[in-house]
């Protein structure tokens, strides 16, 4: 498939998807929108042997609160969008994009450096009946230093007639119904990521609540599996600055499984951090993405104390473990 097909296929569904939402879902605040991707020159944006690539700009627009740079669990949700597209666009007759069974994202080299530009790239290991598995690497344009990387698991059957939707001879279709029956899509919203957070509120050293809008979904669901990974982000994060408040500890890795689809409504976020060894600078968390009673995505993230606060770092997770453990 030529580049000028495969950009426009990708484009007509995304316009389409875009109709569809009742507001700018979360792929908006990313940045990664008809808009931004119908700009970019064939070294920007690409798909060939089975791969997809894309270069997107960095920049405090898609900071978390109180962040300087950008979050691991950010660059997740966007691997979880380029890898999406990657599947649509290497399935050539049923175009499925399918729903998140996994995510995962740990740092590299170039971790925490400053950029203002990334590649994206989403390799697609293997397409199956059901499931599809994709590899994903962040590198930073200027120094081609690799930012993190991850892989992605999905579940691809999403019914006949969303799956005809985004193929190859139905997303021509799906445009012209949209050009003609749907109401024009809702214009992008500027706000930064930051402000669609300003719900989450943790109510205890080890619970926390968030009220979920429009703005947090995608066709998928009502919360976006990147939007999951970053509140659980947010949550396991701020367990561990309440347990030692220096922050002796940074994110290494985050591991996301997607077990329901969430409410529209509110969302409880429950934090546990495993017991740490004495040999190891590694603290496990774990964290529940609760909604109406039901687990909807269970988060395992791994945390490195830095020099000099393993100690501290470790002390701070024993106590809390004894503590914990005298509650029950």
């Amino acid at each position: 498939m030529s580049r000028t097909r495969t950009v426009s296929r990708l484009i007509n569904v995304l316009k389409v998807a875009s109709k569809m939402e009742k507001a700018p879902g979360f792929a908006n605040y990313l940045g990664l929108t008809p808009e931004f991707y119908s700009k970019l020159s064939p070294e920007e944006l690409s798909f060939d042997k089975d791969t997809f690539h894309v270069r997107m700009p960095i920049s405090p627009q898609i900071f978390l609160p109180q962040r300087n740079a950008t979050s691991l669990s950010t660059y997740l949700a966007i691997i979880d969008e380029t890898t999406t597209w990657a599947f649509v666009l290497a399935d050539k007759e049923r175009g499925r994009a399918g729903v998140s069974v996994s995510l995962d994202a740990s740092w590299g080299p170039a971790a925490h450096l400053p950029t203002d530009s990334v590649d994206v790239s989403a390799k697609i290991t293997k397409v199956g009946r059901n499931l599809g598995f994709v590899q994903s690497e962040i590198t930073d344009t200027r120094t081609g230093e690799l930012v993190c990387h991850g892989s992605h698991i999905k579940f691809l059957p999403m019914g006949q007639l969303m799956d005809f939707m985004t193929s190859r001879r139905g997303s021509h279709i799906a445009q012209w119904y949209a050009d003609n029956f749907l109401a024009a899509a809702q214009p992008h919203d500027p706000r930064p990521l930051a402000t669609l957070f300003e719900s989450f509120q943790m109510v205890s050293d080890t619970r926390a609540t968030f009220r979920v809008g429009p703005e947090h979904a995608s066709l998928g669901g009502p919360i976006h599996g990147g939007c999951q990974a970053v509140l659980i982000e947010m949550a396991a994060t701020e367990t561990i600055t309440k347990l030692h408040p220096t922050m002796a500890a940074t994110l290494d890795s985050i591991h996301v499984e997607y077990l329901s689809s969430p409410s529209q409504h509110e969302a409880e976020l429950l934090v546990q951090v495993l017991p740490m060894s004495a040999q190891s600078p590694i603290i496990t968390v774990k964290v529940d993405l609760v909604s109406k009673g039901r687990t909807s995505s269970v988060g395992t993230l791994h945390f490195l104390a830095t020099k000099g606060g393993w100690e501290r770092t470790r002390t701070s997770v024993e106590n809390y473990n004894v503590k914990m453990s005298s509650r029950l």
